[in-house]
């Protein structure tokens, strides 16, 4: 198992190698350049990052209507990740715990699956492309941008955004059931390489892919929580 789980990896696209690298040296940089002016109290990255997925979305969903593959069972977001980049925008001018705690999980855990493993091919045009990869490492960009601004992941944060994780899934799912759409590949296994293609058929990798994600945000928990106030013995 441990040596198929390695093939899946070793066949990941050069193209997507290519563009994950990019995408993360990016993500560096911004994360150092904010690291460097938050002592300024300027949030002007933020803002212009937290609008640019929206923006890259206006751009993707114009590009596939004039390329004629705008299609109500494909390209809509309602990927978990794409709905969570119109959390951002909210953040900035409202920020809230749950929704800091959001952006926390569900950014860092996207894109992490979006990166370790994919759904691209490699021969995608090049909107859906900076849709992909803009979305990713904007999400990856605020949920390490919020723990080094001083957030940090309680258990009753996991278990908030577990619940709402899931009823998110559900609903989704009974919006795949109606239009027939597979978002958050509810349906059936996406495609592309990624480690869906070592699990069994339908329902049970849907079952393995949602207790994956459960294990990373809690370790997202266990790493990112504050560990300077012990219990009292």
């Amino acid at each position: 198992m441990i040596n198929d789980i390695i093939n899946v990896f070793k066949n990941l696209p050069s193209n997507h190698l290519n563009h994950t690298l990019i995408t993360i040296t990016i993500v560096v940089f911004l994360l150092i350049i904010r690291h460097k002016v938050i002592k300024y109290n300027f949030h002007f990255l933020d803002i212009l990052l937290g609008f640019l997925p929206i923006i890259i979305e206006l751009i993707f969903q114009i590009q596939s209507i004039l390329y004629r593959e705008w299609e109500l069972i494909k390209t809509l977001p309602l990927e978990i990740s794409y709905l969570t980049i119109f959390a951002i925008p909210i953040y900035l001018y409202k920020p809230s715990i749950r929704i800091q705690s959001w952006l926390y999980y569900i950014g860092i855990w996207s894109a992490a699956a979006a990166f370790l493993n994919t759904i691209m091919t490699g021969v995608e045009p090049w909107y859906l492309i900076l849709r992909y990869y803009g979305h990713h490492g904007i999400l990856l960009y605020f949920g390490i941008s919020l723990y080094i601004k001083g957030y940090r992941p309680t258990l009753k944060d996991y278990y908030k955004t577990s619940y709402i994780m899931l009823f998110t899934i559900i609903l989704i799912g009974l919006i795949n059931t109606m239009i027939g759409s597979n978002y958050m590949f509810t349906r059936y296994k996406p495609s592309g390489m990624n480690l869906s293609v070592l699990m069994p058929s339908w329902p049970y990798y849907f079952f393995i892919i949602i207790a994956i994600g459960l294990v990373f945000c809690a370790l997202l928990y266990l790493i990112g929580r504050d560990r300077l106030h012990k219990p009292v013995k």
